[in-house]
């Protein structure tokens, strides 16, 4: 039975993201124009989202091999 493995070319690489983040709170330290907060929030939702999906991305598989554990098991136990 071959299980299902999560793939780390499909795993969401946020450093860009957070480094983008980290760029747009700078700005608005430096410069105090909201749109600067605006969009930093913007990318810190994003992240989350991102990391939810992952996380429910692995759950999946963890679920699915799982199951085909207990069906090969139920199948071979008689």
């Amino acid at each position: 039975m071959k299980n299902i493995e999560l793939n780390l070319s499909t795993q969401v690489n946020i450093n860009i993201y957070l480094d983008e983040y980290n760029d747009y709170l700078r700005l608005y330290e430096m410069f105090g124009d909201a749109e600067y907060q605006i969009e930093a929030r913007k990318l810190k939702d994003r992240v989350q989202r991102m990391l939810q999906r992952q996380k429910n991305y692995q759950k999946f598989i963890e679920l699915l091999n799982d199951s085909k554990k207990a069906t090969w098991s139920s199948k071979h136990t008689g």
